[in-house]
């Protein structure tokens, strides 16, 4: 066990200190400063503190910087952060995820007081501002119709990206939560929203931070109305925080209550339901949403009737994907595309875990036709082949799918028109559609 501890009293005894930290991706040391109380703000959460500090960045000149002070020492920190500063989210995606650390406090001693910690950027204070977090907008009923519907579905654009761009690289964020979103200026002063606290992230070649830590909860398992109703019914029956092999898979679920509050809240919304979430453990445990009044719900129908599909998933995999919010959000993900040669097509049959091909063939001359020739089953299938743009319509009363470099959209529910692209594929009622820009 640790000897290691830093509580609220030593706050105190650190402020207008400077230290250094270990830039682990450059390979060197930086500076710091730490702020006078009156200006450090400090924060307290369930495992640390946080502060503010300004990094003499010997390229960047002053950055100012968030430190985290970790209250405990947990041996597979450090591992998670030295893998979290690697990934270079924080300097790839520069203000996308600018709460991402990018320098590591391995038992650094500032003012005689040993610290585990690390620093990320201030969300805002480089491009001239501050930010606040989601959950305490709505708690002090700022969020209204200052953020007009135009800002709003832009917010929750930014949301679908970094998700989407996590998912690319194996990594769950863990607790997308109102708490964990921030609101503030972006690259060229206009509002941008960001993620912060990736300190339950997940990914499979990194081990999870242990449930329980001296005796207390440790890892955070999402927050009760984000958590997707697997997750929460597990950790439900294991409030103890006793199985370690209970990790957070997916921020898919969280993502999309996050954005439906982004889209409908406001003051008037806290005051019909009583409580500062879109969502109760409730309605998540019952995957209904029958209990919301009518007056929410129908304040964005597209965003909702996701969330409900979400809800009655049948696994992890059958979420819906930042792209399919994009979608709903009114976002084309995708532009048509025109095909170079004749298309040329694959049809494949699922059959429980198993999907066998049936029939190769290239895409008929005439501009119009049905897949009948095929199967039966998909004379229900149409196409039309005009100006070098190829475009199905999908009479199945059954949700679509299109699934683009391996990523799945969720189109709706049939019948619907879907346009298709070189080296997309159509996924519904058990037929998978390959489509190719000549063959293969």
């Amino acid at each position: 066990m640790s000897s290691y501890s830093f509580v609220a009293a030593d706050l105190k005894k650190i402020y207008g200190s400077t230290f250094q930290a270990s830039n682990i991706s450059a390979g060197k040391k930086v500076s710091f400063a730490i702020y006078d109380q009156s200006k450090a703000r400090a924060r307290m959460g369930m495992e640390a503190y946080g502060i503010f500090v300004d990094c003499q960045h010997p390229t960047h000149g002053t950055l100012p910087s968030f430190l985290k002070i970790f209250k405990s020492d947990i041996p597979e920190r450090r591992g998670r952060t030295e893998f979290l500063i690697h990934t270079g989210l924080a300097k790839s995606h520069d203000w996308l995820f600018q709460g991402v650390p990018y320098a590591w406090l391995p038992g650094s001693i500032v003012n005689g007081h040993r610290i585990f910690g690390h620093v990320a950027h201030q969300i805002g204070a480089r491009f001239g501002g501050v930010s606040e977090d989601f959950s305490r907008l709505k708690n002090q009923q700022c969020w209204d119709d200052r953020y007009h519907p135009s800002m709003r579905t832009m917010f929750a654009a930014h949301l679908c990206c970094a998700v989407a761009a996590m998912e690319k690289f194996g990594m769950v964020h863990g607790d997308l939560s109102g708490g964990n979103i921030m609101i503030g200026p972006g690259p060229n002063g206009e509002p941008v929203c960001t993620l912060c606290d990736f300190d339950g992230f997940h990914h499979p070649s990194v081990a999870p931070l242990p449930r329980r830590f001296d005796g207390q909860p440790c890892r955070p398992l999402g927050t009760a109305g984000y958590q997707y109703p697997e997750l929460a019914e597990k950790v439900d029956r294991d409030p103890s925080a006793t199985d370690p092999s209970i990790v957070v898979l997916t921020d898919r679920f969280a993502l999309g209550v996050l954005i439906c509050e982004l889209m409908v809240w406001s003051p008037q919304v806290e005051t019909i339901l009583g409580r500062n979430e879109i969502l109760s453990s409730q309605e998540i445990q019952s995957r209904s949403l029958s209990s919301l009044p009518d007056n929410v719900t129908k304040a964005w129908p597209a965003g909702f009737a996701l969330i409900e599909h979400a809800m009655r998933a049948g696994s992890i995999s059958d979420l819906p994907s930042p792209e399919d919010w994009l979608a709903a959000l009114g976002i084309s993900l995708w532009n048509q595309q025109e095909f170079k040669k004749q298309p040329y097509l694959e049809f494949y049959k699922r059959s429980g875990s198993r999907i066998n091909l049936v029939k190769r063939a290239n895409l008929s001359l005439t501009q119009n036709g049905n897949f009948g020739g095929v199967s039966a089953d998909l004379a229900n299938v149409q196409y039309k082949f005009v100006d070098s743009k190829l475009t199905f319509t999908v009479n199945w009363p059954v949700q679509i799918f299109v699934i683009n470099d391996g990523r799945s959209q969720a189109k709706g529910t049939g019948p619907m028109d879907v346009q298709v692209n070189p080296n997309q594929f159509v996924a519904a009622n058990g037929w998978e559609i390959r489509v190719f820009d000549g063959i293969p």
